[in-house]
């Protein structure tokens, strides 16, 4: 290969760092879940729930989190696309953190997840700067280093309560709940509301600015952030049904105010579709869990399945059809697309299941996961090989 030729690929996979990330995502996803298939079918006698939930946060939706945010920002806000350096660190984190995990050195797989925050919030902070963005982000995306914050400070705490322990194990409970659903949460409210009006309506988000208008709105923004925080000490302390009804309605309300999730998708395609489902399942899972609180965990997977992964499958959709210049693709029906979502629904149904007829445990958990798995073959099946061979003229 010529010197010309791996310096055009540099420059390329620096403006769309996502067709790294997202194919990484997705093999993390087959580590998360693959052993609970084979738990499920006999194949092995235990699961790693830990690992299970670490690598599905911290790996899988991570990388897609990544992929999108490092393609996105420089182009939203006028700026320098990532350095080489930060992309290799990027993918090196998540790979180890994985490995970490499953020999459960989990001093080891936080560490790895901590430098991947740090780069990562010195990627986005420089972004948001508006001393350095010829353009200035929406004022939702405060809540991107929000979410960041969530996750250093929710693996703190994890770190600490486990390690001082008696009264302060209340502590590693906190701080796990803001790394596993606090995080990915904040993004969703943030990057959604500049991501679902987009992408289902055509419409864009007007720039943040410095009038008494955009302060307020920042304000309003950043007081649902500390409601949020407040809700997982809650959900540990006082009462887990509030702590959920807390976390759901502060989703639903910012989606719905700012993103105006109650509108349906007003441009074509199965994916706008997908994308607008995944939304409202977001803040669904928390308010079902607060009305089953003895199915909590299942209810939960409402939010983690058919929200958090069915967004990063949709949005992921939409990002690489959008590069590649498939644009009948993206306004249409395909059936793998369709497929993956009847597939995510199931694996939903399936890990409800889970709680709700524990006499059959095995098989809703085979089930689930199969089911999730599946939903990621029809998700390659149509984009890895599109997102491999880069923009080209649309198909017939």
């Amino acid at each position: 290969m010529s010197m010309m030729s791996m310096m055009s690929i540099n420059t390329r996979l620096r403006s769309e760092p996502f067709r790294l990330f997202f194919p990484l995502g997705l093999a993390l996803s087959w580590a998360a879940v693959g052993h609970w298939l084979l738990f499920g079918i006999g194949v092995i006698e235990s699961y790693h729930s830990i690992f299970h939930a670490m690598v599905q946060v911290q790996g899988f939706l991570t990388c897609f989190a990544i992929g999108f945010l490092m393609t996105m920002l420089p182009r939203r806000t006028s700026t320098a696309p990532p350095a080489a350096a930060t992309l290799v660190v990027c993918m090196v984190c998540p790979v180890g953190t994985t490995i970490a995990a499953w020999f459960e050195h989990w001093i080891l797989a936080q560490a790895f997840w901590l430098v991947l925050a740090a780069v990562v919030g010195g990627f986005v902070l420089r972004r948001l700067d508006p001393r350095r963005a010829g353009r200035r982000a929406p004022n939702s995306f405060v809540w991107i280093p929000a979410a960041l914050a969530f996750g250093v400070a929710g693996t703190v705490m994890t770190a600490v309560g486990a390690a001082l322990g008696g009264g302060y194990w209340s502590w590693h409970e906190i701080g796990r709940s803001m790394v596993l659903q606090g995080m990915f949460l904040a993004l969703v409210i943030g990057v959604g509301s500049f991501a679902v009006p987009l992408m289902t309506r055509g419409e864009a988000a007007a720039d943040g600015g410095s009038s008494a208008r955009d302060w307020w709105i920042r304000a309003l923004h950043v007081f649902a952030m500390i409601a949020l925080a407040a809700s997982f000490p809650l959900e540990n302390l006082i009462s887990l049904r509030l702590g959920f009804a807390l976390r759901g309605a502060v989703a639903i309300a910012v989606l719905l105010l700012v993103a105006e999730i109650h509108r349906p998708p007003e441009r074509p395609g199965v994916i706008r579709w997908s994308i607008w489902l995944a939304v409202w399942c977001v803040p669904s899972g928390y308010l079902l869990a607060t009305a089953m609180p003895g199915a909590w965990k299942g209810a939960l997977h409402v939010t983690f399945i058919g929200g958090f992964a069915m967004l990063a499958l949709s949005v992921s959709s939409q990002v690489i059809l959008g590069h590649g210049g498939y644009e009948r693709l993206k306004a249409g029906r395909p059936w793998p697309l369709v497929a993956m979502m009847i597939a995510l629904g199931g694996a939903v149904v399936s890990r409800l299941l889970v709680e709700l007829d524990p006499a059959r445990l095995a098989g809703w958990i085979a089930s689930a996961a199969g089911l999730f798995l599946l939903a990621t073959l029809f998700w390659g099946a149509l984009l890895v090989p599109r997102l491999l061979r880069g923009p080209r003229a649309e198909e017939v």
